[in-house]
């Protein structure tokens, strides 16, 4: 979850934008599906790009139609690392050497 965080705050603005609750952004449910992640980035913009913000914040003023590629690609870019980051953790902790460092763990 950790990495598809990095990443979402890679997207210009985005944490200026939400503070802390960028956080809230990324679950368990979501952290390692780049379509999931893209689509709250979109609702970010429909919900809070709104007023005085669209030209106010960082974010909001970055969504021109030529940057929205990139934002897209960095969202996606999200979802991308986190799967990643689950399936190395996940891999190297059922490995064989695993087992035998922590037969008990597996026994449970």
């Amino acid at each position: 979850m950790e990495a598809a965080l990095v990443g979402l705050e890679s997207v210009n603005g985005l944490r200026g934008l939400l503070g802390e609750k960028i956080k809230d952004l990324v679950t368990t449910t979501n952290f390692q599906c780049p379509n999931a992640l893209m689509g709250l980035v979109q609702n970010v913009k429909d919900t809070q790009c709104v007023g005085a913000a669209a030209q106010s914040q960082v974010f909001c003023k970055g969504l021109l139609p030529e940057s929205t590629s990139r934002i897209i690609q960095k969202a996606a870019a999200a979802g991308r690392e986190g799967a990643e980051a689950y399936n190395t953790t996940f891999s190297d902790s059922t490995t064989i050497t695993a087992f035998l460092t922590d037969p008990i763990h597996y026994v449970l």
